[in-house]
C-alpha cells in the first residue's frame, strides 16, 4: 500500500482492526472514537455488527 498519501495508513489501519478483532468490513468502518475504551490496564475495541431482523 501506498503510505504517501493519507489514504494509505488509513487502509493499513482498517486492515489490522478487522484482522485484530475478526469484525466485518461494515463494522470495522462504523468504528467511532468512543469504541476504543480502557478497561484495567488493557484498550478494547467495541465493534458494532448490524442487527438481524427475525
Amino acid at each position: 500500500m501506498d503510505v504517501s498519501t493519507v489514504v494509505g495508513p488509513r487502509d493499513r489501519a482498517t486492515i489490522a482492526v478487522m484482522t485484530y478483532t475478526f469484525a466485518r468490513v461494515g463494522a470495522a468502518v462504523a468504528l467511532t472514537v468512543e469504541d476504543y475504551f480502557p478497561q484495567k490496564k488493557c484498550w478494547w475495541l467495541r465493534p458494532h455488527e448490524k442487527k438481524t431482523v427475525s
